[in-house]
């Protein structure tokens, strides 16, 4: 059994190694955009809930530079599915989007977004959208 001061001297030393692992990880820098595009093809999930009107739903990016999607909007307890598709490109730290097929009225064929990436990794990718909100959405298994 350890005594009290072997056990505070192995706490310090496991906090000490969580902070110079962190510290190393973040001085990685932010992705380039090359890293950004390899690393955001992939299938995204967001869930956004909210008393009377929430939505949930799925992005794929493919490495082709297009994407599907799928969104469902809940609306005072009824639900309605839609999908857009659409092509992707990332420039200067920024992920621009233009629908060119889509049955929802909230993202006509022709609509662009342009969205500044905060973070992302292989778990999670975080943008701000033009009025300052920030989104998260979790990478799917």
């Amino acid at each position: 059994m350890l005594s009290t001061k072997a056990k505070y001297q192995y706490a310090v030393c496991a906090l000490l190694a969580v902070v110079f692992g962190l510290f190393l990880w973040s001085s990685e820098g932010p992705p380039n955009d090359k890293q950004i595009r390899t690393r955001i093809a992939r299938t995204w999930k967001f869930e956004r809930p909210a008393p009377h009107f929430a939505r949930k739903g799925t992005v794929t990016f493919a490495s082709d530079g297009t994407y599907t999607s799928q969104v469902t909007f809940s609306l005072f307890g009824d639900e309605k599915t839609y999908e857009v598709d659409g092509t992707w490109e990332v420039k200067n730290g920024f992920i621009d989007t233009k629908v060119t097929t889509s049955d929802n009225p909230l993202a006509p064929v022709g609509r662009m977004t342009h969205r500044k990436i905060i973070h992302l990794d292989n778990w999670q990718f975080i943008y701000e959208v033009e009025n300052g909100e920030r989104m998260t959405w979790k990478a799917t298994k």
